[in-house]
């Protein structure tokens, strides 16, 4: 027996409740290195410079996102960004720079120049 349109117009109401919290919820799915577990480097600076375009460096402004390359003030060694989210970038370094281990990178606060912790590459 065939189904009247009547008979399917209850479950439209909680088929499309369904769809809306699926969207909804995967709309709270976090990029990749968002949830990471940052882990403690070592002899890290209180902050990182900009390094300009002519070789100058200078103090992380807020409001210009991340920039590239940044560079430890204390030996030059030189950052390289890999992705950045919400205010954070991850960056790229020298290896064994900081005991880090193999596919690591640097998170690091953009605003600041404020180094967060080691994090796993993505």
């Amino acid at each position: 027996m065939p189904l009247h349109p009547s008979d399917v117009r209850p479950a439209l109401p909680a088929i499309s409740l369904l769809a809306i919290s699926l969207l909804v919820l995967s709309g709270c799915a976090s990029a990749p290195g968002s949830r990471t577990t940052l882990q403690a480097g070592a002899d890290l600076p209180e902050h990182f410079l900009v390094q300009e375009s002519d070789g100058g460096t200078r103090a992380a402004q807020a409001g210009e996102g991340c920039r590239n390359p940044l560079v430890d003030p204390r030996n030059q060694a030189r950052l390289i960004l890999q992705q950045s989210r919400d205010g954070w970038g991850d960056y790229q370094l020298p290896a064994g720079q900081y005991q880090s281990r193999q596919g690591q990178w640097l998170r690091v606060e953009c605003a600041t120049g404020k180094p967060l912790g080691l994090v796993q590459a993505d």
